[in-house]
């Protein structure tokens, strides 16, 4: 089963099934002051997916970088996509089960490579940037 938790947009309550639901922010996004209500899911979670939909307000660099540190301290994998992507910036990953999934503009804006290196060596880059 797969448990969502959202920022409390009226367009996501409409697009997403009731039973998925978990829990809806108490604002227009997520936050650092949202992991307590984070945690109790986390108890039961075999993986994490933190970024898509989470938006790209300062305010939830913080609940991500929480929820990346609950990951490795739990050892649940954490997918890091999207809008967690972007708030993470060049953040270092120190440790725990971590999957990047960043599209080529994502990739090049977190690990300093310049965008026609990745498209001529993309596998050598993304090799060197995982070290």
């Amino acid at each position: 089963l797969v448990s969502l938790l959202l920022p409390n947009i009226p367009s996501s309550k409409k697009a997403i099934p009731p039973i998925l639901l978990d829990y809806y922010g108490d604002d227009y996004f997520l936050q650092e002051g949202d992991i307590e209500k984070v945690e109790r899911i986390l108890d039961r979670v075999t993986a994490i997916v933190i970024g898509p939909g989470l938006g790209r307000k300062q305010e939830s660099a913080g609940l991500v970088k929480r929820v990346l540190r609950i990951g490795k301290e739990r050892d649940i994998p954490v997918v890091v996509d999207a809008d967690a992507l972007y708030l993470l910036g060049e953040h270092k990953y120190d440790g725990g089960f971590v999957v990047l999934t960043p599209h080529i503009g994502e990739f090049v804006r977190i690990s300093g490579y310049m965008k026609d290196e990745v498209l001529k060596e993309p596998i050598r880059c993304a090799l060197e940037f995982a070290k």
